[in-house]
């Protein structure tokens, strides 16, 4: 498989990326470019909302979701999104400042996608059903 990594916090993700690149590659895998096309992209980052995320935290949910044992419930406002709620990183939906942050990334997102329609040539462009997926987020904030 093809992989991408985009790492974002400390020099410690900086190392636990790089680690991750080395025992993939190990393996067989191949290293891509994040704005190229890959089979799986890695987003690694140190925290949610100011609270250090634990490798037992990733490991744990990881876990739960491989063995069947991750529960998803609906979330939010949002007509057809579902949370796996894991201890400590809950998001606090009545929280103005977290549903202003929320609202602010989804529109990077939808302007992130809007932005493939050009960029080489439209190579990238998603489907429109994308586009208007992450519009109906938006407007449920």
């Amino acid at each position: 498989m093809k992989y991408a990594f985009y790492t974002l916090g400390c020099k410690v993700n900086q190392y636990e990326t790089q680690a991750m690149q080395q025992l993939l590659l190990a393996r067989g895998d191949t290293l891509g470019e994040f704005d190229g096309v890959c089979d799986c992209y890695i987003v690694n980052t140190g925290d949610f909302m100011g609270k250090k995320v634990q490798p037992k935290d990733t490991i744990g949910i990881l876990e739960a979701i491989v063995e069947g044992r991750a529960q998803f419930k609906p979330w939010g406002p949002f007509s057809d999104i579902e949370i796996f709620e894991w201890e400590g990183f809950v998001p606090d939906m009545n929280d103005e400042t977290y549903l202003s942050q929320l609202k602010a990334r989804m529109r990077d997102r939808l302007n992130f996608v809007e932005s493939r329609k050009e960029f080489k040539g439209g190579y990238d462009a998603l489907p429109e059903d994308a586009m208007e997926a992450l519009e109906k987020v938006v407007s449920e904030i």
